[in-house]
């Protein structure tokens, strides 16, 4: 008899050299289960323990997890690992995140960014690995405590003499060795039987114009517009973890995406009617960004072969003038920001927009100060190292490492953050909520001292951005059930849980989707169309229309200049590319066809088991017997008298 439990799993995921992650065997893995609760339980499961293969249940505040985890891997006796509690700081991402993919940092080794970074998600377990967690699903590791009291604790010695509890952990992965092989075996022909074994990560990046660059219909942008004249203003969407659908991202990127919202919705009142400028920005959310920049990348790419935001097309009235490198003049990237101080990290010496913002920020009571010569891992980089005449400027609430310690882990969720919803109700004066607040605010007005060359902004209206951030936490902390969602979707939304910020393999993502017509209901809009008439417009490439709660029940029909564009890694178009040359992200996932599970059963002792086989094979024997027997003797026993 078996009895199932709940979890997320571990899966694989490959790039160029490797594969890295969990698999089981096509049929599963199984292995009695034993609890470790601490340094003794590992090391006599290493030493003593003579009933393997093992499926442990390790808790993740065990000290020296990751160790702990590395020697169950090596240890030969281990054939599934079981995750369940809590801890008070864990990274499995690497000490230095995006290492080969960015600007060489010298110093990453010695004063790591990511201090508490493990570097599990780069290590292939080549079990499974399943993580319960004990708000969700406490009655399932209270059966597997109870299993394990009843059938193993006891007599530990000789385990092997009786039935134990055992599991059963099935996640196949069916992509192997790299992503070269892995794509390679993909794009084989076979009518037969056509197979994927892994898919490429991609996404969508989200890009919104201050001021929309049309090509056509108004060429006084294009008169205007000068070489270094775009500010790029960004953010990335994606975060990871080691586990399935579980990658909440609260303080990366979720802080960052907020952050960025509420500044493209205070800037856009602010310039609302004012003329065209010399400098324009552009807002923008990267996808895929944890995976060697893939947004980032790919933007760069397209931008150096004339293909964004789009490709320019005949016979069409309004499109997008092509953005270049070398419009490009400043890049400001908003990473996590929380309470406390400001730090800028920068290769440029002080700008203006930096000291702008300084001012801005000291108004608000926000320190801010400087760090030169080193760049967190960001996609700024991508920009400087391919083109050095590029200004940026990343902001974030950390020196010289993140204050984040559970970065790109199951554990990044919003109580780390202490946040308190606070329902259309004023914000506390030291909540998140009213920090981020002065801060996009900060932000916005020294963006336009910087674009409209002002020396000071003189109005103190904060358009309710702390309700608004409030708001906007609660969706992307809490639940998608939220007011903000439904209204730009305008429908009602019935998830319970927070939305991953995981890439994926799927162009349109639930994160990806709600940023971006969050982002259009902030900024755009709203034009006199009813609902059947609320659509794109043929022939325009610039524009688009979506129809939105607003303030209206009945709807309101939205125009915005968002857009999205593809966020997918150039190595999977370039012909011949080098999978190992670090230039562009090679990262895959790979797909698994049968339904991940684990179940829990009672497994017989070894010498039941032999018993078993020794009468299964007696009684084919004797039956053999007996059949040949019965037709040697057929023509007597059953001869008919006729």
């Amino acid at each position: 008899m078996y009895e199932n439990i709940n979890g997320a799993f571990c899966f694989k995921r490959l790039n160029g050299t490797n594969e890295f992650g969990c698999t089981s065997s096509r049929s599963g893995n199984t292995g009695v289960l034993h609890i470790i609760k601490n340094q003794e339980d590992l090391s006599w499961l290493i030493s003593d323990a003579k009933a393997s293969p093992y499926v442990v249940l390790l808790p993740f505040d065990l000290p020296n997890f990751s160790d702990a985890l590395l020697q169950l891997k090596d240890s030969g006796k281990v054939s599934g690992v079981i995750l369940t509690s809590n801890r008070t700081s864990y990274s499995p991402d690497d000490s230095c995140p995006n290492r080969y993919s960015g600007l060489i940092d010298s110093h990453c080794d010695n004063k790591p960014w990511n201090s508490v970074g493990s570097s599990l998600l780069f290590v292939d377990f080549g079990f499974p690995i399943i993580y319960i967690d004990s708000d969700d699903y406490p009655k399932d590791i209270e059966f597997l405590h109870e299993c394990f009291e009843k059938h193993n604790a006891h007599d530990m010695e000789r385990q092997e003499t009786r039935s134990l509890c055992a599991v059963e952990l099935t996640s196949y992965m069916l992509a192997a060795v790299d992503s070269k092989t892995c794509i390679r075996r993909s794009t084989m022909i076979n009518n037969l039987t056509p197979m994927r074994y892994c898919d490429p990560l991609l996404g969508l990046n989200i890009h919104l114009p201050l001021y929309p660059r049309i090509l056509e219909s108004s060429k006084a942008v294009n008169e205007l517009e000068k070489p270094r004249s775009v500010i790029l203003v960004v953010a990335r969407l994606d975060g990871t973890s080691m586990f399935d659908n579980l990658v909440p991202g609260a303080g990366s990127p979720v802080l960052g995406i907020v952050t960025l919202l509420s500044v493209a919705h205070y800037l856009s009142k602010l310039v609302k009617g004012l003329p065209l400028q010399e400098k324009n920005i552009m807002f923008v959310f990267y996808h895929g960004e944890t995976y060697d920049y893939i947004g980032s990348s790919r933007m760069i790419y397209d931008m150096e072969n004339d293909a964004f935001p789009h490709r320019l097309q005949e016979n069409v009235v309004e499109q997008s003038k092509l953005l270049k490198m070398d419009d490009v003049g400043l890049v400001v990237e908003i990473d996590e920001i929380l309470n406390g101080e400001i730090h800028y990290h920068s290769l440029d010496p002080v700008s203006k927009f930096i000291e702008a913002l300084k001012n801005e920020l000291n108004g608000m009571g926000i320190k801010m100060s400087g760090s030169h010569g080193r760049l967190p891992p960001s996609s700024l980089q991508r920009f400087i190292k391919k083109d050095k005449n590029i200004n940026g400027v990343v902001l974030g609430s950390y020196d010289s490492q993140f204050n984040n310690k559970f970065y790109h882990s199951i554990f990044d969720t919003g109580k780390n953050l202490n946040f308190t919803y606070f329902n259309k109700t004023k914000p506390d004066d030291d909540s998140i909520q009213m920090y981020l607040g002065n801060f996009s605010m900060g932000l916005a007005k020294a963006l336009y001292t910087t674009i409209f060359d002002e020396i000071n902004l003189s109005t103190n209206n904060n358009y309710n951005l702390p309700y608004l951030i409030d708001e906007l936490l609660y969706c992307y902390l809490e639940t998608p059930s939220c007011e903000i969602f439904e209204n730009v979707t305008f429908r009602k939304l019935s998830d319970s849980k927070p939305y991953s910020v995981y890439v994926g393999v799927l162009k349109n993502s639930n994160i990806t989707t709600l940023t971006g017509l969050t982002l259009a209901w902030l900024t755009g809009t709203v034009v006199p169309r009813n609902r059947s008439t609320c659509h794109n417009n043929d022939g325009d490439l610039v524009r688009q229309y979506f129809w939105m709660a607003g303030n209206d029940p009945d709807g309101v029909c939205v125009e915005s200049f968002m857009n999205y564009s593809i966020a997918q890694s150039p190595a999977f178009e370039i012909e011949n590319y080098d999978w190992t040359s670090h230039e562009y992200s090679t990262w895959t996932e790979s797909v698994w066809q049968e339904k991940m599970s684990a179940r829990v059963f009672i497994k017989p002792s070894k010498k039941q088991e032999i018993f078993t086989l020794s009468m299964g094979i007696f009684v084919f024997g004797i039956s053999f017997l007996i059949i040949y027997f019965i037709n040697a003797k057929s023509d007597i026993l059953f001869n008919r008298q006729v």
